[in-house]
């Protein structure tokens, strides 16, 4: 079974605001969020302890877990 991707709709923005994320997947108050810089760039990790739906962020933008892994490759001299 995949695993489901955290949905950052408008739904997590209000809740994120009010200091309480709210999964767009299950509608559960229960994500974590966990912010860091990867390759010099601002990321945050987020995910739900629910229903497991998981997703990483730059700023408002949803990333791709390859984005994350091209950003944390070190550099090939």
């Amino acid at each position: 079974m995949p695993i489901p991707e955290l949905l950052l709709e408008s739904t997590y923005r209000i809740a994120y605001k009010e200091n309480q994320m709210l999964c767009t997947n299950c509608n559960k108050k229960n994500v974590i969020e966990i912010r860091m810089t990867v390759g010099g760039e601002s990321l945050a990790f987020h995910r739900c302890g629910s229903c497991d739906a998981k997703a990483w962020t730059s700023g408002e933008a949803t990333i791709e877990l390859g984005r994350v892994l091209e950003l944390a490759r070190p550099a090939r001299v």
